[in-house]
């Protein structure tokens, strides 16, 4: 991995006399460079879940299903018809809620994150989401949703796009700083 074998030549294991011909000088500037390096990567990786990392735990997860999983999966993400977007592959759908919260959907946007505050260590939904706005009341409406009969076509464009809500929170749930503090605008 990387940087392996450079604990191994750290000052409390080096077992020679320091001289300027000794490796250790660079070996520390190496850190240092790699520490650099990782700092000015790490948010952008943390940023780098988007669309991929949406598909790939919708995928996983419509992977895992038991059969009569998948073909509720099936059927409820062939309601998308009445949606905007139309009809979507269930990996794909994982990403459309994602586009309408900014747009005809404006009332999840909360949905997508919880925010603790940065001196507490635990959740507590009385006070991190007292107005009922935030990713575990979105996970739980999904569920409402999906289990409650739809016999119209707006019952079953409900049902389709809590399917999609559903995919992606759960995504959202995993994501780095979607559960986090206000300050970090996770």
């Amino acid at each position: 991995g990387f940087g392996e074998g450079l604990d191994s030549l750290d000052e409390g294991s080096y077992s020679g006399t320091l001289t300027r011909s000794t490796p250790f000088p660079r070996i520390q500037h190496m850190r240092y460079l790699a520490l650099l390096t990782l700092l000015l990567i790490a948010p952008q990786a943390a940023l780098a879940w988007g669309a991929v990392g949406h598909q790939l735990v919708c995928g996983a997860a419509e992977e895992h299903l038991s059969k009569a999983g998948r073909q509720f999966v099936k059927e409820v993400s062939g309601n998308g018809k009445f949606l905007a977007g139309g009809k979507l592959p269930f990996p794909q759908s994982c990403l459309w809620p994602d586009k309408v919260k900014y747009s005809t959907r404006k009332d999840t946007y909360e949905h997508h994150f919880l925010n603790i505050p940065a001196t507490s260590n635990s959740i507590n939904l009385k006070r991190d989401c007292a107005s009922l706005s935030c990713l575990p009341v979105g996970i739980q409406r999904s569920i409402t949703y999906l289990g409650s009969p739809a016999a119209g076509e707006r019952e079953k464009g409900r049902q389709a796009a809590a399917l999609r809500y559903l995919g992606h929170y759960l995504g959202d749930l995993h994501q780095p700083l979607h559960v986090s503090h206000a300050e970090d605008w996770g």
